[in-house]
């Protein structure tokens, strides 16, 4: 699989150390990094600086960095390659814009505030849990814990957990902690009168989210065209 990453920041930098030998990573698009840093990589200042011939190479394009940026590197990227196959870890943005862009492409893309195994089999035992404790006297408060250099509080991965809880007709606030250099841990506290349950999901290290991206690539590489959310 030929790839190539859109955003160097610690996410970026993950896949490209985690993409393995059978796997190529073709270049990088970083606009605060210096083109002439050592990596055998090559790297851009910008989609449009990259020739058409390179890009055509690219299997699959990981692209990780803002919400200000993310939805016009997409736009760009399909402008130039229509039939592009696109991971997308940012968040915290319009979808119905996103399916009007994919609509009648050819381009995939595949979006996630959260590419761990473990998030995604805590969802549907979250939705299970919820529905189950709907109207018998439970009061829920999930914890948003992250480091203190991450930008969105909260998170979108408590932002998609507190959904899924209040899909089944309970309130979930969120508590965002911003402090030290934690990964990522989100605690979801039921409680009544009676008991409570605890749920907890803590990312050891940044690798969990990484190889999620890079296992994600290797299944939309052959799916067909549209918008995907895991």
């Amino acid at each position: 699989m030929r790839t190539a990453i859109i955003g160097y920041g610690r996410m970026g930098q993950g896949i490209a150390r985690l993409l393995g030998q059978e796997h190529q990573l073709l270049f990088i698009v970083e606009p605060n990094k210096d083109p002439k840093t050592s990596t055998e990589t090559r790297v851009f200042n910008r989609i449009s600086e990259v020739d058409p011939s390179l890009l055509n190479k690219v299997d699959i394009f990981f692209e990780f960095t803002t919400p200000d940026s993310a939805f016009n590197n997409i736009k760009e990227l399909i402008k130039i390659r229509p039939d592009s196959k696109i991971i997308c870890g940012t968040t915290s943005w319009d979808t119905k814009e996103l399916k009007k862009l994919i609509d009648n492409k050819k381009a995939s893309l595949l979006i996630s505030s959260n590419f761990s195994i473990g998030v995604k089999a805590l969802k549907p035992c979250l939705k299970e849990i919820s529905s189950s404790l709907n109207k018998k006297g439970f009061k829920v408060e999930l914890t948003d814990l992250h480091h203190k250099h991450k930008k969105d509080s909260p998170s979108g991965t408590a932002k998609m957990l507190a959904k899924i809880i209040e899909n089944e007709g309970l309130v979930c606030p969120i508590k965002s902690i911003r402090e030290d250099e934690h990964v990522g841990t989100h605690t979801i506290r039921f409680e009544s009168d009676f008991e409570i349950i605890e749920i907890k999901h803590e990312a050891k290290n940044r690798d969990v989210f990484c190889i999620g991206a890079i296992r994600s690539a290797e299944w939309l590489k052959d799916q067909a065209s549209g918008l995907y959310f895991l």
